[in-house]
């Protein structure tokens, strides 16, 4: 999901590891507004402001400095400004000017529309911002007015880009992919490659535990809607090992903290319960907080379920599904089920049994120059690149996914030292017609 925890890197893996050993909450997310200037049909926060008024009071500038004051004293590094749509805050040039006084790394998540001239100018006189993440929701302003209700979206987002990468601002793309903008997937990535900045989507669209405008249930797809376009990598962020906590595979847990624009503590964007409610002693509300998750436990019926290795047990998805992070949701039951079934199949290939590669399926695979040999293509990422491409063995259709940085041929004809010889060259291969993994 694209509103967790950005990966680590480097140094900031090790703070992370640090950290998560001490409870400190490294990067704190300030949730400002529940307001935004867009529609999206799957938006999980964006209230009218007659639902907000029911909910709570949005924090104005000095209560979100005084908890800033109080993150800085507790060890937090970043805070990612998020919404809603941050720029909408009334108060956000306050907001972001003292938090950069502050000296903290500053990331803004934001739709990109309504960044112009005037905010760049802004930027330069109080400070970039560490990082900024916009999603893109369509390549032109049909699909804009489709799933954001802005005849201009796309014009306007596009402009903003060039703005930001004009001024020097790190910046990444997203994009959450729902029926409505699904034809413009790959659209979205030529765009992004065209600006020459690193993107990533997903489809993984939770639904709404705080009364949203809007509803995801006719929009979104599940897994199990694409068995013949997954590669290892997307099942193997899908696949759930033993897990000795709810939270094993948490990249918030006891390192992260959301901030909802009415003052509730919680662990995640998703997960509203348990949360604490600002009391004006930040560290003791951080504190009770993570006394609640920690008797947190997984649905007990999970425990002997076949389907868990392909089910989204996050404690953050099923409270947004079923209002309860130890209750299981019967769809996310039934999407792990479908999902299981339609990817893996039911069939197995006996590897005992020689399998024979014909002559014409060989593939030398060259970056520059014998990429067109590949079915799925090819896209540059840090000077190596992503190979992508499928082969048929005995009627099943393999995937391999690998970053190489030289030309190689693989020229084998034995089935297992083909196997062999792709992880050789850092490639994975993955059956839709496997219940289990090779090697």
């Amino acid at each position: 999901m694209i509103d967790c925890a950005l990966p680590p890197s480097g140094y900031m893996q090790q703070l992370r590891h640090w950290a998560r050993e001490n409870n400190v909450p490294l990067n704190i997310n300030f949730e400002l507004t529940p307001f935004c200037n867009f529609s999206c049909v799957m938006c999980y926060v964006r209230l009218n402001e007659e639902g907000a008024k029911k909910q709570g009071k949005v924090l104005c500038a000095d209560e979100w400095l005084e908890i800033a004051k109080q993150a800085k004293d507790m060890g937090t590094l970043e805070i990612t400004l998020t919404g809603g749509e941050p720029f909408v805050h009334p108060e956000f040039r306050k907001i972001y000017s003292e938090l950069n006084k502050m000296g903290f790394l500053i990331t803004i998540l934001s739709n990109g529309s309504l960044i112009d001239e005037s905010m760049i100018e802004f930027f330069r006189e109080h400070g970039m911002p560490y990082r900024m993440k916009l999603t893109v929701y369509g390549a032109s302003n049909e699909t804009y007015r489709r799933v954001c209700g802005s005849a201009d979206g796309f014009t306007r987002v596009s402009k903003a880009i060039d703005l930001l990468k004009a001024a020097g601002v790190p910046l990444a793309l997203t994009s959450t992919i729902v029926k409505e903008n699904a034809d413009d997937l790959q659209q979205i990535y030529a765009f992004a490659r065209e600006k020459g900045l690193p993107m990533q989507h997903t489809i993984s669209v939770v639904n709404s535990s705080r009364s949203s405008v809007n509803s995801i249930t006719s929009s979104r797809f599940a897994l199990s809607d694409f068995p013949d376009e997954l590669t290892l990598e997307e099942l193997e962020k899908s696949k759930f090992p033993p897990l000795k906590s709810p939270f094993a595979w948490c990249a918030s847990y006891r390192t992260s903290l959301w901030i909802t624009w009415h003052g509730h503590l919680q662990l995640c964007a998703f997960m509203n319960t348990p949360f604490t409610s600002l009391s004006g002693n930040l560290k003791a509300d951080y504190e009770s907080l993570h006394g609640k998750l920690e008797k947190i436990k997984s649905p007990a019926e999970c425990s002997d379920c076949e389907w868990k290795a392909f089910c989204q047990r996050c404690p953050g998805t099923l409270c947004a599904e079923s209002s309860d992070p130890e209750k299981v949701s019967s769809g996310l039951c039934d999407m792990a089920k479908n999902y299981m079934k339609s990817t893996l199949g039911k069939r197995r290939i006996d590897m005992k049994k020689k399998y024979v590669v014909p002559e014409s399926k060989l593939i030398a695979i060259n970056i520059k120059e014998s990429i067109a040999a590949a079915s799925g293509g090819i896209s540059e990422i840090a000077g190596a690149a992503v190979i992508k491409f499928t082969h048929e063995i005995d009627g099943c259709r393999g995937y391999y996914m690998g970053v190489m940085s030289a030309p190689v041929k693989i020229d084998s004809t034995n089935f297992i030292e083909y196997y062999n010889e792709l992880r050789t060259y850092g490639m994975e291969p993955y059956f839709n017609c496997l219940s289990y993994n090779f090697g």
